[in-house]
């Protein structure tokens, strides 16, 4: 779910077959537990799969949540992570620390 929320950039909005698989890796996980999760969260209702086209008119799949898909989210919110860690700041320059 977080990997489809991710991608969105509406809330129509599909996310592509490969987007979602490449963040899924970058996660720790492997092919066949991308695969078995969309198929899990298809099953339930909560993700359909749509045919999208890019500029060229190739067709690609992605996924895009279902009604049940969002109110799930909704009532879940608190299980994700929302915001990003606040990177620490470096230590100001001294006169001795001259970068060039």
């Amino acid at each position: 779910m977080a990997a489809l929320g991710e991608n969105i950039y509406s809330l129509t909005d599909a996310a592509s077959d490969q987007n979602i698989r490449q963040d899924m890796e970058r996660s720790g996980f492997t092919n066949l537990a991308t695969t078995i999760a969309l198929k899990s969260l298809a099953d339930s209702g909560f993700i359909s799969q749509v045919k999208l086209e890019n500029e060229d008119g190739w067709f690609y799949a992605g996924y895009k949540f279902t009604p049940e898909g969002w109110a799930w989210i909704l009532e879940n919110k608190s299980q994700f992570v929302l915001k990003k860690p606040v990177k620490a700041r470096s230590a100001a320059f001294t006169n001795d620390d001259i970068p060039f």
